[in-house]
């Protein structure tokens, strides 16, 4: 059997590289779904949003999501074509709305985000099993990185909405927020 350096051979790195693998996921799992039972943290994301690689990074996954919800449909109305024109006319005004500094925009509107974030903390309770089905059908795993993201991504796009002064009430209600309302 070939030997590695100090003593390590084929299955100790298999079961050290397996350890790895395990921890990483539950670390990954922990993180995405302890982050969704508790507030907002509006410090944390004005800090996350002073790079403009975020708020690109929340525009692509927001696109994303809505794209696939638009095909499949997973409330039922998202088929509707006008519900995806809507849902496009509604990311559009937010991410324009928003040129500048969306950081300080996040900060100078940090208590309306807050009031807000807690109407979506409940929703989201009720809304994450068939969420989660939704993103297994299109092939995201809900616990893992990708489905972390896009649950960052989307709970970040409602408090930009908020902080752009957009129409949030009428976004709620027509769930571009989901699973956040």
């Amino acid at each position: 059997m070939t030997k590695f350096k100090a003593g390590w051979n084929r299955r100790n790195v298999l079961i050290a590289l397996a350890a790895s693998s395990l921890n990483k996921f539950w670390t990954t799992t922990a993180s995405a779904q302890q982050s969704s039972a508790e507030p907002i943290n509006v410090e944390a994301l004005v800090a996350r949003l002073s790079s403009s690689s975020a708020i690109d990074q929340v525009r692509i996954d927001v696109a994303f999501f809505h794209s696939w919800r638009s095909e499949i449909g997973p409330r039922g109305y998202e088929s509707d074509p006008k519900w995806r024109e809507e849902a496009s006319s509604f990311s559009q005004t937010v991410f324009t709305q928003l040129e500048g500094n969306p950081a300080s925009l996040v900060a100078a509107a940090s208590s309306e985000v807050e009031e807000f974030d807690k109407l979506a903390l409940s929703s989201f309770q009720e809304n994450q099993p068939s969420y989660r089905d939704f993103l297994a059908k299109i092939g995201v795993d809900p616990d893992g990185q990708a489905g972390g993201r896009i649950q960052q991504s989307l709970r970040d796009f409602q408090a930009l909405g908020v902080s752009a002064k957009a129409d949030v009430k009428s976004a709620r209600e027509r769930s571009f927020f989901w699973p956040w309302c």
